[in-house]
């Protein structure tokens, strides 16, 4: 017998949470599945949070049972984006930057969770982080522990050319596509509908009767089988390994402490380290004035990760576009008049070549000869070349594009 525990959280602490416990079992004469609900709510948040415990013992539940979170469709915000190729962790990290321009709120304030991919497209949830931050504080105060959330709309029924609506506390949760949910008012109902039928001919509205039961019944069989989540990221569930091991964690932070006692003859070290990481975060962020002038440095690391995901090459080329700027950046340090305005890196369709272009300028034409011989004389030619290509004089100022090329190892 599989059983399982659905929460549905409110978006306001005042409002109900609903419960529902959901039992799949085969009937021994004829093999057929029979459905027993136990079922109830709590007035408010803070209801839930006192008394989850109480039902927990009233019903009998088991602590290990599998336990799902709803969350409000009016809360979440779902997308969908072309996507080729393969889902790199660099190409993740930059599918919520491709949609900056959907959300209406800045990007660093969402978790955004990859729900699917397929057929080069992107299915993706995006919830602001203070909601992740207050359900997950509710649901904790509560002592309960879940390792799937899901948004309420995605668990109705999916029917191709249906829009499933399901009322819940003058609320209307809407599905009208296999990623497609939302949520209203019930007295804005027919805007809601209009609105949709507008986008969808012959779109069919497919209301669910209330479930006498239990509120949460017609949710139940979808969110028994789904499998997406949005507990992804920081929100990701610690493994079972993890949790053993938190017994162990007063004593191995002790063993910690006595290893950083016995290695106190090592602080010299570790600032002299310290002052060279410091000069050396300096000249990162010199390069980086260099590349993208007048970008104003706030973490350079993320601005640094951020403008290698948008370049969107295979896995490995972030390390190659370091290995080739860390070669020529003391090579262009010498050469404090040629500015560099922009710069672009690409890799050859066959995968065996490498090039950086820096469109720069300079007080002459001589300069970027003299640039060049200086790359030849410094740099070894089997590795990387340089061509100068498209120089032209603009008033007093000479502009060019400084090719950088090498093959990849």
């Amino acid at each position: 017998m599989s059983a399982q525990l659905l929460i549905r959280l409110p978006e306001d602490i005042s409002q109900p949470v609903y419960w529902l416990v959901y039992y799949q079992e085969p009937l021994k004469e004829d093999n057929n599945n029979q459905q027993r609900v136990a079922s109830g709510s709590w007035l408010c948040v803070n209801d839930f949070i006192s008394h989850f415990a109480d039902v927990v013992t009233t019903n009998g539940l088991l602590s290990s049972m599998n336990t799902v979170i709803l969350v409000p469709s009016a809360r979440v915000t779902l997308h969908s984006l072309d996507v080729q190729g393969r889902l790199t962790p660099a190409v993740r990290k930059s599918l919520k930057w491709r949609l900056e321009e959907e959300f209406s709120e800045d990007v660093d304030n969402l978790h955004v969770a990859l729900l699917d991919h397929v057929d080069h497209q992107a299915h993706l949830a995006a919830i602001s982080k203070s909601d992740m931050n207050l359900w997950q504080k509710w649901i904790t105060a509560a002592g309960v522990v879940s390792e799937q959330w899901l948004p309420d709309g995605l668990t109705l029924p999916f029917i191709e050319g249906q829009c499933s609506l399901f009322e819940l506390d003058d609320v209307i949760i809407s599905r009208h596509g296999q990623w497609q949910a939302a949520a209203c008012d019930s007295k804005w109902l027919e805007l809601f509908l209009d609105g949709l039928k507008q986008k969808k001919e012959g779109l069919k509205v497919n209301h669910l009767p209330p479930n006498p039961t239990s509120p949460l019944f017609p949710l139940a069989p979808q969110a028994n089988s789904s499998s997406f989540n949005l507990l992804q990221g920081d929100w990701q569930p610690a493994s079972h390994w993890k949790l053993s091991f938190r017994p162990w964690l007063s004593t191995t932070l002790a063993a910690c402490v006595l290893l950083a006692l016995m290695t106190t003859n090592s602080l010299m070290n570790t600032f002299q380290l310290e002052q060279q990481a410091e000069f050396n975060q300096q000249q990162a962020k010199d390069v980086y004035s260099r590349l993208f002038p007048g970008e104003r440095i706030v973490k350079l690391t993320s601005q640094m990760q951020q403008k290698l995901d948008a370049l969107q090459q295979p896995e490995n080329s972030s390390d190659t576009m370091l290995t080739m700027l860390a070669q020529i950046t003391p090579l262009l340090m010498t050469f404090p008049d040629v500015k560099a305005n922009s710069m672009s890196f690409s890799i050859s369709p066959d995968g065996k070549q490498q090039s950086i272009r820096i469109q720069a300028s300079a007080r002459d034409f001589q300069r970027f000869n003299q640039l060049r011989d200086t790359f030849e004389q410094s740099v070894n030619g089997d590795e990387l070349t340089m061509a100068i290509e498209a120089l032209e004089r603009t008033g007093n100022e000479v502009t060019g594009i400084v090719v950088i090329s090498g093959e990849l190892s």
